[in-house]
């Protein structure tokens, strides 16, 4: 997956992994590990999310007073900028397995294609839709041909959204790499196939009645929910409702479906028009002794540079020890303790109240 976003987002902050590549943590220096905080972790780059009953002007005022007041407001641009389409390329990367597994028939071909933007909500929610029709099991009709043919033992369509331009990704596991041309042509007659006969209208309105019944199911908890919801476009500076009324969308998609919009979505996604992009994944039983000595090396050379190694060791010894040692009878005391006096005997009643919601009787 990080292969395949470096090749999708070239010039987008995407193309870095957001956790943090263990490969390259060690390169990072306080000093930009501080810069970076201070840059991004700041007033101007926060997004409030208030729920519930609350008085506003005094929740307001409270977030003021100790949160925001205490900031330095600094004028950083942190849009992203969008990334343009780019030539497609075709690349070879090696993961790891040890060295008693068997490499055969364990590679995974991708293919992938930014599909969309965050603000075409339509869209998004129709290519959703379409992972589950295409290759939400064995007969469905992007999963099945290649099964069929002994291609691979699993393919997968899928979404990635949540981001400033979501993409799609059609995965193709348990495969060699010599297999790509016949996995590509099964492929390119499959979405033919599918574009002039159109995808089952049933399977589609299955999908859509699916998504909508956990888009109009209320999760707990709510706020959060409700909040990661509105984050998909307010971060890019959308409306932060967009994702929260999208019902109405359920219903146009199910009108779509039989006039080929889902199948124009489909031949978008795999045209041969040079710009997808495609990543060989290999298993390697050397990988992962490659990657020891890479670090060994990188360590080495570290070392070479630091002034004091002994009392480097010597502190480093001392922590973790300290980090070891059992807390004194005296700390433990400090802590508070509840004894089973402090628990309640008797439950607390629970005090309900009737009322209703369009004339269905409630308890709440």
């Amino acid at each position: 997956l990080n292969a395949m976003n470096r090749l999708l987002f070239p010039d987008s902050c995407y193309q870095y992994v957001s956790g943090g590549d263990p490969a390259c943590i060690t390169d990072l220096s306080y000093a930009d590990f501080v810069a970076a905080h201070q840059k991004f972790y700041q007033p101007g780059n926060a997004r409030i999310w208030l729920d519930g009953d609350l008085d506003i002007e005094t929740v307001l005022d409270y977030i003021d007073v100790n949160y925001l007041s205490h900031g330095t407001m600094m004028d950083h641009d942190f849009d992203i900028p969008l990334q343009q389409p780019t030539q497609g390329k075709t690349i070879q990367v090696p993961f790891e397995i040890s060295p008693e597994e068997d490499s055969r028939n364990r590679s995974i071909i991708s293919f992938g294609r930014i599909m969309s933007r965050f603000d075409d909500a339509k869209r998004n929610i129709a290519l959703s839709a379409l992972s589950e029709v295409l290759t939400g099991n064995n007969d469905a009709p992007l999963k099945k041909p290649l099964l069929e043919k002994g291609l691979c033992e699993d393919v997968s369509f899928d979404l990635y959204d949540g981001i400033q331009q979501p993409y799609c990704l059609l995965t193709v596991r348990n495969t060699e790499p010599e297999k790509l041309d016949e996995i590509k042509a099964a492929v390119t007659d499959a979405i033919n196939q599918l574009c002039k006969d159109g995808i089952d209208q049933s399977e589609l309105t299955a999908s859509l009645n699916q998504m909508e019944f956990h888009y109009r199911e209320k999760q707990e908890p709510s706020g959060i929910m409700n909040a990661e919801d509105a984050m998909e476009s307010w971060l890019y500076g959308g409306d932060p409702a967009l994702y929260l009324n999208v019902g109405s969308l359920y219903q146009q998609l199910r009108e779509e479906a039989g006039s080929g919009y889902f199948e124009k979505l489909l031949n978008e996604f795999f045209t041969d028009d040079g710009r997808l992009q495609t990543v060989i994944a290999v298993a390697d039983r050397q990988a992962g002794k490659a990657r020891v000595e890479a670090e060994q090396e990188k360590l080495t050379n570290a070392k070479k540079s630091w002034k004091d190694v002994n009392a480097m060791v010597e502190a480093t010894k001392a922590l973790e020890a300290w980090q070891a040692a059992p807390d004194s009878e005296e700390n433990k005391a400090t802590l508070p303790k509840r004894t089973l006096d402090d628990v309640e005997k008797k439950p607390r009643p629970d005090h309900f109240q009737e009322t209703a919601y369009r004339d269905v009787p409630m308890l709440v």
